[in-house]
């Protein structure tokens, strides 16, 4: 079963995507019957630092997952 991390990002404080972001990625996993094995979500615009989806590609280039999972492009 490949073990999958999700990432999910809004652009400012007011947007309330996150969850929705979460809940369709959980679903695609599960109908591929992949394993989510951490779910990383933060709020920041354009070229900011980002520090989860920094922890995201520590465990990616460790190989603890397999597959990374955004709701959209742009979300990355």
């Amino acid at each position: 079963m490949l073990k999958v991390a999700i990432y999910a990002r809004v652009s400012t404080q007011d947007q309330n995507t996150i969850p929705l972001q979460i809940k369709r990625c959980r679903e695609y996993a599960k109908s591929r019957g992949w394993q989510v094995a951490c779910i990383f979500h933060e709020i920041g615009s354009g070229a900011t630092i980002r520090p989860q989806r920094a922890k995201l590609m520590d465990l990616c280039q460790k190989r603890e997952v397999d597959l990374v999972l955004v709701w959209k492009l742009d979300r990355w």
